[in-house]
């Protein structure tokens, strides 16, 4: 149980850092609030995955690793 609940720590950790490595990314680029873009960044993602599944961000992993 302490093994499971420390990685799902880790992985919101890591999850994390990356939206809001992203996210600062672009609100360089654009100028925007950062929390504009955290939570549009989310919720992008999170309609991507929902509408699309699972094999659809497969398919999209495997395009940008190519």
């Amino acid at each position: 149980m302490l093994g499971a609940g420390l990685f799902m720590l880790y992985c919101l950790g890591w999850m994390a850092a990356v939206v809001v490595t992203c996210s600062v990314g672009l609100q360089a680029m654009t100028g925007w609030p950062l929390w504009i873009i955290l939570l549009a960044n989310g919720l992008v993602s999170t309609l991507y995955t929902t509408m699309g599944g699972m094999k659809a961000v497969i398919w999209t992993d495997v395009s940008q690793a190519v």
